[in-house]
């Protein structure tokens, strides 16, 4: 998936859009979730090049997982449906806190000092997807 950039466009604009309709339900993590699709779109666009291969498969593993409809505990069932993606999704957060954080360190750079070739790309990348 790595290597085929429209895939991974479409995994990232799926999970967002996963992610906005279940957002009460995944309101604990959603900062953090939106931050790792973020990253992952920035990394697909060559801007953010910070992040080990071993990471970016950690993240995407967890993206796929909410993604998934084999579930541990199928998502149609109400009030439990998101409980083992919410489990999964803070395991991934947990694990790869500092390199969230080096990555909102990075887009908060780019923004006070954006290029002007990249001010598009700036626009752009502040989405969820």
């Amino acid at each position: 998936m790595l290597q085929q950039p429209s895939r991974l466009a479409f995994v990232l604009h799926a999970c967002g859009i996963k992610a906005e309709n279940n957002k009460s339900a995944l309101q604990q993590i959603w900062s953090d979730l939106s931050a790792m699709i973020r990253l992952v779109n920035a990394w697909r666009r060559k801007q953010y090049t910070r992040i080990r291969p071993r990471q970016l498969a950690i993240i995407l593993g967890g993206l796929l997982y909410l993604l998934s409809p084999a579930d541990v505990i199928p998502d149609w069932i109400l009030a439990m449906g998101l409980v083992d993606d919410l489990a999964v999704l803070s395991w991934t957060i947990a694990v790869l806190r500092q390199e969230i954080d080096r990555f909102l360190l990075w887009e908060k750079e780019v923004d006070q000092n954006p290029s002007p070739p990249d001010k598009q790309d700036k626009e752009q990348k502040r989405g969820i997807f």
